[in-house]
């Protein structure tokens, strides 16, 4: 960096380089050429004080000579003005490019220091910095009392095992840590989506063994570093962000492709396997507007059923009792021993796999008019309603309006409709559904 540069860029916070006019008398034709900084709030330089008061900053640029290597030091934290002065010999910098050094407030390993993790454990340095860089697209090598090592090779998350990626984004906590055979069995399923030119930008698999001790989020990156998780998905995302927090993103993978993933990850679900597994798998591969093939999509009288069997099933129903599965009443305590009424089908709500931004948001929406459609559409409930439709010979718009999750004669969405959904040891079972009633059948 020029000394300009370091008294007035770097220090107005809020004000991105890449978007000021310095840019262009520095470095002419470098925002022309393709180039894509990662920088573009302006305050990233300033999280450091975050950590530390006592900054130094050493600097050349690349064509200028040894002698005019420039050190800003931060004595106070941003309490008091940085001190710019020329570089000592024993400074100079052989090669242009910054170097940044400061001192930790606390101790690195201790309960507030950079290494401390919940329920006392500790991070390795290394392990830190693939945390938080999974993707980088450089070499990053780090040092820690006196041992380096390489902690993140340069676009290795696309090549590396999976198990040995999944553990790159583990991170210390309360959890049970899933053992290597676990994270081994699990990377086996992680499957890479190319955007339209060919270029990786997700690694990832769908998780959705219910019973697991072990829990797995998506990470998705900006520039490989960290920023937001997925939920139900293992893996990695390329995403972009838009919040100078830099705690969320929006993954880059289009619709199309993210659909075509969800549907190819079905064969790869792995072993052991519930019922219920599979329909929770089926729901996050609607979520990704993937197909479910042969998965079950609902519990009804007969057990569960896919889509095809679904459809069979419903064929002579007059109306039909939707149940959120397992729902939020202690429904799944009580289902082993509850025998369901004909008409009465368990199916899952939507299960949202952005963390931060809405699916809807990402993946785009229905052009329904019916506003509970929007993300319903993506789940198990509206694969039922749909199949239901089908069952029927009912277009879908039509059979929206025939679907009440309230009573529609008081219009109260805070009071459910609460029917008898079945029996246990012969007594009714009441709970709160979604009414369903085909076409013409509840019509006067």
């Amino acid at each position: 960096m020029s000394a300009r540069v370091l008294t007035t860029s770097l220090l107005d916070f809020g004000s991105s380089y890449w978007e000021s006019p310095i840019v262009n008398q520095e470095m002419p034709g470098i925002l022309s050429s393709g180039f894509a900084p990662t920088g573009k709030f302006g305050i990233g330089f300033f999280s450091i004080f975050m950590w530390t008061d006592r900054v130094t900053i050493i600097t050349r640029r690349y064509d200028e000579a040894h002698r005019e290597t420039r050190v800003l030091e931060f004595f106070s934290g941003v309490a008091d003005r940085p001190i710019l002065r020329a570089a000592t010999p024993k400074e100079y910098l052989q090669q242009g490019g910054t170097l940044i050094r400061f001192r930790l407030n606390a101790p690195s390993d201790s309960d507030d220091g950079l290494l401390s993790a919940a329920n006392e454990e500790r991070w390795s340095l290394v392990d830190l910095v693939r945390w938080l860089c999974p993707a980088a697209d450089v070499d990053i090598e780090v040092e820690h009392k006196g041992k380096s090592a390489i902690a993140v090779r340069a676009k290795d998350w696309v090549r590396i095992p999976g198990g040995e990626l999944l553990k790159r984004l583990e991170e210390p906590g309360y959890e049970r840590r899933p053992s290597a055979k676990v994270l081994n069995a699990m990377g086996k399923q992680l499957q890479i989506i190319n955007d339209a030119s060919g270029t990786p930008v997700a690694r990832a698999a769908v998780f959705c063994r219910l019973g697991s001790r072990h829990r797995f989020r998506g990470v998705v990156t900006v520039d490989g570093f960290r920023h937001g998780h997925m939920n139900s998905i293992n893996g990695v995302f390329a995403g972009r962000t838009t919040v100078a927090a830099r705690d969320s993103a929006m993954p880059l993978v289009e619709a199309e492709r993210l659909s075509c993933w969800a549907t190819e990850q079905i064969p790869l679900l792995g072993e052991g396997l519930t019922e219920e597994d599979k329909a929770y798998a089926a729901n996050v591969v609607l979520a990704c507007h993937g197909h479910p093939a042969d998965l079950p999509i609902a519990l009804t009288q007969a057990g569960w059923l896919n889509e095809r069997l679904w459809t069979e099933f419903a064929r002579d129903l007059k109306e039909v009792l939707l149940v959120d599965f397992p729902g939020y009443g202690g429904l799944e305590d009580v289902l082993p021993h509850l025998t369901l009424e004909r008409n009465v089908v368990l199916a899952n709500e939507h299960v949202a796999v952005m963390s931060t931004f809405g699916d809807s948001r990402w993946l785009g929406s229905s052009n329904s008019d019916w506003k509970w459609w929007a993300e319903a559409q993506w789940s198990v409930q509206g694969a039922v309603i749909k199949a239901l439709g089908r069952a029927w010979n009912v277009g879908l718009e039509q059979l929206l309006t025939h679907v009440w999750f309230f009573d529609p004669k008081t219009n109260d969405e805070y009071e459910p409709i609460v029917r008898t959904i079945g029996s246990i040891n012969g007594l009714p079972f009441n709970y709160a559904v979604g009414v369903i009633s085909r076409p013409g059948d509840d019509e006067t």
